[in-house]
């Protein structure tokens, strides 16, 4: 894989800038850009901030106006970013986010009349509160999507001894994962990031068929599967490249092993 660096005291976006007009990157026989050239170079940035200040840094390092290059938001890839010659009529749409709210309740009203005795039946039973818990179970529902861990792993918590009022919550969400894939293939839709999810998978393949341009993802850790599966594509590219904010190349092995989820490196 082709994986760069930018050191945590150096500014990231005007050094990528420059690296990209010198020449030498992401190949080192790779000459500077020719103005239209740059054009047909295609990079992934985190952000829209950082696309922007991306296109500032080129322009001024460049010494005027010129063609930039197709800058995309990394994980943030819809059906306007998706190339048109890649084919999706097999990902179905998204579900809107009202109705998925309704179709929620539902479920939570229903488990409720089901289950009358629970305390969480009780406290969930209306409208209004089946609305609002509707709401907290659609960011429960986007985590897993996210993280692509399948509903079905709910199953899993079943195991060992607890409490009555967890075995509820529980069955609750068992009803859930149960029900909630039902409505929605019903209605031939999926869930948001489910669907973005499937639509970076779809362009990481597009991508891995390479280019004789440069692609190049940069300033991003991966945290999301999709994204670093993507990320991963891109960087095994002749063409390709990613660059990573403030790799820590004196770790060994070791040290990488013992990292925490809370440090800086540990995304890396």
């Amino acid at each position: 894989m082709r994986i760069f660096t930018v050191p945590p005291d150096v500014p990231f976006l005007d050094a990528l800038a420059r690296a990209i007009l010198a020449g030498g990157f992401p190949q080192p026989d790779r000459p500077p850009p020719e103005p239209a050239e740059l054009a047909q170079w295609r990079l992934f940035l985190p952000t829209r901030r950082a696309k922007a200040a991306l296109a500032d840094s080129l322009f001024r390092q460049s010494g005027g106006a010129r063609l930039l290059p197709r800058i995309s938001i990394l994980g943030a890839l819809d059906e306007d970013e998706i190339d048109r010659e890649v084919d999706t009529p097999d990902i179905p749409p998204a579900i809107g986010e009202f109705e998925r709210r309704f179709i929620l309740a539902r479920l939570v009203e229903s488990w409720a009349r089901a289950r009358p005795e629970t305390s969480l039946a009780r406290h969930g039973a209306g409208s209004a509160q089946a609305l609002s818990l509707a709401a907290s179970l659609a960011q429960l529902i986007d985590s897993f999507d996210i993280e692509n861990i399948p509903l079905a792993e709910i199953a899993e918590l079943f195991r060992g001894e607890m409490a009555d009022h967890q075995r509820d919550a529980l069955d609750f969400l068992d009803h859930v994962r149960t029900g909630y894939p039902k409505l929605l293939g019903s209605r031939g839709r999926i869930g948001p990031h489910q669907r973005r999810s499937l639509l970076i998978d779809r362009e990481a393949e597009r991508l891995g068929r390479g280019g004789r341009f440069p692609m190049i993802a940069a300033g991003s850790t991966g945290s999301v599967p999709a994204t670093a599966r993507m990320m991963a594509a891109i960087a095994k590219l002749d063409s390709g490249a990613v660059v990573l904010p403030g790799l820590d190349q004196d770790l060994d092995d070791d040290a990488w092993a013992a990292l925490s989820p809370q440090d800086a490196q540990y995304g890396l």
